[in-house]
């Protein structure tokens, strides 16, 4: 691209965008046992300081004023910048006699006019797959086919492009001459291993050509890289490529921490490092086009997914939009905030600059309407893809709202995503919510690991703390419920006037005992829009145990099984007990009158128990026992009787089924015996610092509508609070298994053993299990690592049970003290 384009193109969109930019969110997964050498060391640093004196982080906080900043309304002017989407959706050609189940379109790339995606479907009818192969279509696992699409830029089919069958399409990339090369994994089944082949596309999608290159063995995760000078880069983990114009290698490269892929940003090239075993990038490396010589360094803390559209800029996708990635200044520029379109922005795939100062983008969602493979209503293995093109507007049609800044923890739903959109494009709505993120947070997605998922989401509310007192705080927050310290009259408002006061909301038309359980001390600061429940499903051939578990009769219960039985052997006594703490923290403390109970017999009771359960250094097998030079896996350890029981979520009705059908359902143990929690999957929050809380709570409103609560529950999994959102997604569950009944009915001898069965009876014992939920998650970050580090010590017999509850008492009090002045 000539660099007059990218200056038009900078004046017409980046110059005129209004959100601050923020990286986006990595999807970070560890194993249990990762991290402990830090956590040991964190808990030796805490050994030095007995008296728990102040960290760095809380001598920082100090000096944070006091006093919340309102934040300051602003309202949409006819002139702020706003840009039309003109979509078009990417239509298969259909293939005679065939009929698709699911279509998903998987890697897709912009390369000059044509679109090139590889796109995997599943059959109505499995006798038509005959066909299906004769088409260009190709099967690796029996079930789904895959075959690689050409499209030109208004969406229409115009190729599917012949891969032999032992190809494994890898990636494609736009030649200096305007052809496709193509580069696949040719494999060889015999030794199991393949050789990359590579060829070139007609504009048609005819192949033209195969090109020889010097590369040998799978490029894992490749990415083909075609210069202006002829020569080409082919990156792959922990190799780099540079071939000439003739096919000649002229550099090879191996590094363990090279990336697969490259990008380019101010006319210069650079490789990513990444940092192993992780796939977290650390930093880029120039590289010289010429020579393929590495040059200068540069590195980053930030954590970037960066799509590379068509060879001229490096692009950030994130739910606030794209930014731009100046790699050598480690620096974003705003391209396309949320508030310039109506588009999802979490649904963004890939992105191309046009030369009279528009954008193309590729938008893929969810399918609505196609592939129910589960019992939910939408699938994740279904989706469309469009090609939108982005316009600038001569007036911004959302001129006259206010805008309301939303702020989410974790927050990668399209579901959620799509209906603010839908808020925003309501001609009767009166706000328009913005997102923003939450600077320097990283999310854990993993709920076993409850230690670092609380650490995390206490970051994040900290650094959205320190922007409200800055003024610059959001309206609402999405995602907090479980964090105690944070659901207090200090950062966010009482929804319970607002939710009493509405007449548009009936308290017959949800399940209002959910909205108590999320209560604080008679006060709701987050309202959960769906949830799932939590507990404990126990080992029913062992011996009944009740719905609200006590720890009296979980102690009983343990006590009377086999010497061998454990109750949670694969869990470490500290996680075990974070569990247990999820429904029993508001027992042992009060944010409201900064009392704490740590010294009570309730508490030494709890951890008593559960130095029974679990062990205090699990060993990483995968939870998988040996007896007697026999592998027993959890399942079978379950079914035998050697585990008692283990914590499990339940998002479903046919969840429910399943779980009442193996073991018998049981809350987390408690001194008088509570219900299962209800662990918010969606919770939306006033903050105090809200410029229009009224606004906001209409938005609130929005989201608790039958339609919207069906379409949040369904999309993702999730329990809506709403009833008849509920009733609708347990029909479609309940029709599901009505037809795989019927088709087991028919031939039972080909099915085997007949299908778990879903039924209203089924339904009813579910929502009677629903209405009974009295309390909801909630941790208090801070004061959870000073139990989980005073009660391990307990665990391993190097301290006392009454000297443990002292420590933990005395900290959890000076905590409480220092917040209250």
């Amino acid at each position: 691209m000539k660099k007059s384009t990218r200056n038009l193109l900078a004046l017409t969109l980046a110059g005129s965008m209004l959100l601050p930019l923020t990286a986006c969110r990595k999807n970070k997964t560890t194993k249990k046992n990762e991290g402990k050498a830090e956590r040991n060391e964190e808990r030796d640093a805490e050994e030095s300081d007995e008296q728990g004196n102040d960290t760095e982080e809380s001598d920082a906080s100090k000096d944070v004023p006091k006093t919340l900043t309102k934040n300051t309304s602003r309202t949409i002017a006819d002139d702020d910048p706003f840009f039309n989407a003109e979509s078009t959706e990417l239509k298969l050609e259909p293939v005679p006699g065939v009929q698709f189940a699911t279509t998903k379109f998987t890697t897709s790339s912009i390369l000059g006019d044509r679109i090139l995606v590889n796109v995997d479907v599943t059959l109505k009818d499995d006798s038509m797959a005959e066909k299906l192969l004769e088409n260009d279509y190709h099967t690796f696992d029996g079930n789904l086919y895959s075959s690689l699409q050409l499209f030109d830029l208004t969406g229409k089919n115009l190729a599917t492009i012949h891969l032999d069958e032992s190809c494994d399409f890898a990636c494609a990339a736009e030649m200096s001459n305007g052809e496709i090369l193509v580069i696949a994994n040719k494999v060889n089944y015999g030794d199991c291993k393949s050789t990359p082949t590579f060829f070139v596309l007609s504009d048609s999608g005819e192949i033209l050509r195969e090109l020889k290159y010097e590369v040998e063995g799978n490029l894992y995760g490749m990415h083909a890289y075609p210069l202006e000078n002829g020569n080409l880069f082919i990156a792959a983990e922990g190799r780099l490529f540079l071939f000439d114009s003739a096919g000649k290698l002229i550099k090879k490269t191996e590094e363990a921490s090279l990336g697969p892929f490259m990008n380019h940003s101010e006319g210069k090239w650079y490789v990513a490092h990444l940092q192993l075993p992780s796939t977290d990038i650390v930093g880029y490396q120039e590289v010289d086009i010429t020579t393929g010589e590495l040059k200068e360094s540069y590195q980053t803390n930030k954590n970037y997914h960066l799509d590379l559209a068509d060879n001229t800029d490096c692009f950030i996708f994130s739910e606030t939009g794209i930014q731009q990635y100046l790699i050598a200044q480690d620096k974003t520029v705003p391209v396309l905030s949320t508030t310039n379109t109506n588009l999802n922005c979490a649904n963004l795939t890939n992105a191309k600059k046009l030369s009279d100062g528009s954008m193309l983008v590729l938008y893929a969602e969810p399918d609505k309407d196609n592939g129910n493979f589960d019992t939910n209503c939408y699938c994740y293995y279904a989706n469309t893809m469009s090609v939108v093109k982005l316009t600038r507007a001569d007036k911004n049609p959302h001129a006259g709202k206010e805008v309301l800044k939303i702020s989410a923890y974790n927050n990668s739903d399209p579901y959620f995503n799509d209906l603010v959109y839908q808020y925003n494009s309501d001609p009767n709505s009166h706000a328009y919510i913005e997102f923003t993120t939450i600077t320097e947070t990283e999310p854990f997605y993993r709920l076993r690991d409850n230690e670092e998922r609380t650490q995390n989401l206490s970051h994040a509310s900290k650094a959205m703390i320190a922007d409200m007192y800055q003024g610059t705080g959001p309206d609402l927050v999405v995602g907090f419920s479980e964090l105690s310290e944070f659901n207090t009259e200090e950062y966010l408002t009482d929804l319970k006037p607002y939710l009493e006061a509405d007449t548009t909301i009936k308290k017959e038309d949800y399940f209002d005992n959910l909205f108590n359980a999320f209560e604080k001390n008679g006060k709701l600061y987050s309202l959960p829009l769906t949830y799932t429940l939590w507990g404990m499903q126990a080992n029913g051939r062992i011996s009944d145990v009740s719905e609200k578990l006590t720890i009296d009769e979980l102690n009983k219960l343990y006590d009377s099984t086999h010497p061998w039985t454990r109750l949670m052997p694969d869990y470490a006594n500290t996680e075990v007990l974070s569990l247990f703490l999820t429904s029993n923290y508001s027992d042992f403390v009060n944010n409201e009158t900064g009392e704490v109970h740590f010294d009570s017999d309730d508490f030494k009771n709890l951890l008593e128990l559960t130095k029974k359960c679990g062990v205090p250094e699990p060993e990483d097998n995968d939870g998988l026992v040996i007896i007697d030079d026999k592998w027993y896996f959890p399942e079978e350890q379950f079914s035998s009787g050697m585990t008692f029981m283990y914590e499990t979520p339940i998002s479903s009705l046919e969840e429910y089924c399943i779980l009442k059908d193996t073991a018998k359902l049981t809350s987390f143990p408690s001194a008088k015996g509570k219900s299962l929690t209800a662990l918010g999957q969606l919770t939306l929050s006033i903050t105090k610092c809200a410029s229009n809380p009224d606004l906001a709570w209409e938005f609130i409103r929005y989201c608790l509508n039958a339609e919207a609560q069906e379409y949040l529950s369904s999309g993702k999994g999730t329990l809506p609070v709403n009833r008849s959102a509920f009733d609708k997604v347990c029909q479609i569950q309940i029709d599901q298994n009505t037809e795989l009944y019927q088709e087991y009915n028919k031939n039972p001898k080909e099915y085997g053993d007949a299908p778990l069965r879903i039924d209203d009876a089924q339904k009813d014992a579910f929502t009677k299990l629903i209405t009974s939920i009295d309390n909801s998650y909630s941790l208090d970050t801070e004061i959870l690592t000073v139990i989980l580090h005073e009660a391990d010590k307990f665990f391993h017999d190097q301290e006392t049970l009454d000297n443990t509850c002292k420590k933990i008492q005395q900290k959890a009090s000076s905590i409480m003290e220092e917040r209250r002045k």
